[in-house]
């Protein structure tokens, strides 16, 4: 060690640079980078630890653990799944026709003192079962794949020894799905693995598809072509979650698997099914798909079908379709419904309006409606001897409406649309028919005292032996209109009736008891007698309550009436004779009027309109005075030169030209 003066001891000098402790060692560029090479980067497992993760990713045990807590998560879910699907099946279940008719809240399950709208139900419970369906799905998937991964497994490593493998298989969990993607033989095959793969199938395919056909079929004769499209879009969506997640459960990734080629095969049959009955069958009248494909009678005469309910009057077997077969049978009286298994339309025999809106028969001249349905659509529906008093019906949809001998007392009709729609012997007294139109429909019989029917378009109605005591025919659209039969039938009663400014051109009164006079500046109506306006008012008294529209319809014919002393009114003849004069120009006159109505291109009630005077026995006695006309007015209807001339054409039934060919038979003598 060097030493300074006086001999003091001094440490060396420091190096430049002082080593750094953590740098590598020094030495030879070569050895620092075999040293670098060498040395453990911490980012990289040992290999000890990547042996002992794939022992665990190869692990059965870990790999059964793994399916059991799977197992039951999905359990519990696939329960919960059940219980959403059969809580909205017994929901929409309980909704009756009445319920569609008055919009009444669906009371739900468990829920009652929680009503939904009925309309709010039909939107949204679809559209929870389809995310319950859905996320239930995807959860059996997984559960599918880590089954599929226990017997991959299990396969690779007891190969050799099948009864070590069985009984690893009974140590699975005891869940349905488990046991038949990846459970013992025993419980996979035979009558026990049918029953297990019938459950699988019943609750996550058949099931919900059948739900969604539920709700559609359900909804149907509320006719909301909206909220029905809603239903079929549900319906294809729920089926491609299906094909998109279903073969992925079946399958699992495993080599047990069930969903053979021919069980493809019946998976797309029944989708096919479900697609066909969504969108060609479960149509309702109205809609673009009803008139173009739901009618269409395709499947000829035969045992099966006929004994299903496809018959005519004659009871014998008659060309139809699914869509008729299930949902637009032919009403039966006895039993008071469709023969068909569901129904397009409403179906309300004998439905009373004043027992669903609480009121008591004595009250009813309190309220102003029993029941207000405004602008709702109601086409082809079936209210026989329904009470219907003072319901309120304006600007809703009735074409082709079964409406006989039902109680409309004061009902308001206001700009409705009736075309086709029968009304006999039905009861109109006082009831308001302003500006709704009535073509081709059947009055016959119908009592219309103190109605008010103006501005209706009623061409070629029928009223013969109708009661229009005071009614208010204003205005009235009565081209072709018939309001008598024959000379032997009851009189269609027109006294009193207000016929100023009405189009009765070819209007047929014949027979009918007239006391009312047509001039330009108004109608000149003759006086009523004594004991008629008395008959009247204890008709109108009794079977109308005492309210405003009753108390003017009593008024307006009291004004009509003569002195207490008074006379019988002389009848008029006018029309009559009119009528008596060119019998042969009424025909003919009244059977171009028929053909305008059923050929307007400007109508889309024409079908109705064929319908409503086709369907009719006094349209032939009426067209075939015609002669020759007749036959005409057939082949214009059935096959004109050019589809334009008469667009309704391409839209007949088999069973429409049948009557239209029938009707052509009458005309010429022939059957």
């Amino acid at each position: 060690m060097p030493r300074g003066p006086k001999g003091e001891k001094h440490p060396p000098d420091p190096p430049a640079t002082a080593p750094d402790p953590h740098a590598a060692p020094l030495g030879p560029p070569s050895a620092t980078l075999g040293r670098s090479a060498s040395a453990q980067d911490p980012a990289t497992p040992a290999p000890e630890l990547v042996e002992k993760f794939a022992e665990k990713a190869h692990d059965l045990d870990a790999a059964r653990r793994s399916v059991e807590d799977a197992a039951s998560v999905t359990t519990a879910l696939w329960l919960s799944y059940l219980f959403v699907l059969v809580y909205i099946g017994i929901a929409a279940g309980a909704v009756k026709h009445q319920d569609l008719f008055l919009e009444n809240p669906v009371k739900l399950p468990f829920l009652s003192d929680v009503p939904l709208p009925l309309v709010a139900f039909f939107i949204l419970a679809p559209i929870v079962f389809i995310v319950s369906h859905a996320y239930t799905l995807v959860h059996f998937v997984m559960l599918a794949a880590k089954v599929g991964v226990f017997d991959t497994e299990l396969r690779k490593q007891v190969r050799d020894a099948p009864e070590t493998r069985e009984g690893l298989r009974w140590q699975l969990p005891t869940n349905i799905f488990v046991q038949i993607l990846a459970g013992p033989a025993r419980l996979r095959e035979g009558r026990l693995g049918f029953l297990s793969n019938t459950i699988a199938s019943i609750s996550l395919v058949i099931g919900p598809v059948l739900l969604l056909l539920l709700l559609q079929m359900q909804f149907l004769p509320f006719h909301s072509e909206g909220i029905t499209w809603l239903h079929r879009g549900f319906v294809l969506l729920d089926l491609v979650l299906l094909w998109a997640l279903w073969p992925a459960v079946v399958d699992s990734g495993s080599e047990i698997r069930w969903l053979h080629p021919w069980r493809h095969k019946l998976f797309a049959l029944g989708s096919s099914a479900a697609i066909g009955i969504a969108l060609t069958a479960a149509t309702f009248p109205g809609e673009w798909l009803d008139e173009h494909i739901g009618n269409t009678q395709w499947i000829p005469p035969n045992g099966v079908t006929a004994w299903l309910g496809a018959k005519d009057k004659l009871d014998e077997p008659k060309s139809t379709s699914f869509h008729d077969l299930l949902f637009n049978g032919e009403y039966d009286p006895k039993i008071r419904r469709r023969r068909s298994p569901f129904s397009n339309t409403l179906v309300l025999p004998g439905f009373d309006a004043l027992e669903a809106a609480k009121i008591d028969d004595s009250k009813l001249g309190t309220v102003k409606h029993t029941i207000s349905r405004k602008h709702g659509h109601f086409e082809s529906a079936i209210f026989q001897g329904a009470d219907l008093r003072k319901v309120n019906l304006e600007n809703s949809y009735l074409q082709g409406a079964d409406l006989y001998q039902a109680n409309l007392q004061g009902a308001q009709f206001y700009n409705a649309n009736l075309k086709g729609a029968a009304l006999y012997q039905a009861k109109l007294q006082c009831a308001s028919l302003g500006n709704a139109q009535l073509q081709g429909a059947w009055l016959g019989y119908a009592q219309l005292q103190g109605a008010s029917l103006k501005e209706a378009t009623l061409q070629g109605a029928a009223l013969p032996g109708a009661q229009l005591q005071g009614a208010s025919l204003k205005g009235a659209q009565l081209q072709g209109a018939e309001f008598n039969q024959n000379p032997d039938s009851p009189k269609t009663i027109l006294a009193g009736s207000d016929m100023g400014g009405a189009a009765v051109w070819r209007a047929n009164f014949n027979d009918a008891s007239l006391t009312a006079v047509f001039v330009d500046d108004g109608t000149k109506e003759s006086a009523l007698t004594t004991d008629e306006v008395k008959a009247l008012e204890d008709m109108i008294t009794k079977e109308v309550p005492k309210v405003e529209d009753s108390l003017k319809a009593l008024e307006r014919i009291k004004k009509l009436s003569p002195p207490i002393s008074g006379n019988e009114a002389s009848a008029l003849g006018i029309l009559k004779k009119g009528r008596a004069e060119n019998l042969n120009a009424y025909q003919k006159a009244l059977a171009d009027q028929i053909k305008s109505l059923a050929c307007s291109s400007q109508d889309k009630d024409a079908l109705y309109i064929v319908r409503g005077l086709t369907g009719r026995e006094w349209i032939y006695s009426i067209i075939k005075d015609t002669g020759a006309e007749a036959p005409g007015l057939v082949e214009a209807i059935v096959s004109p030169k050019v589809v334009q001339e008469c667009p309704v054409s391409a839209a007949l039934t088999e069973a429409d030209k049948a009557a239209l060919e029938k009707l052509k038979n009458e005309a010429n003598g022939t059957h």
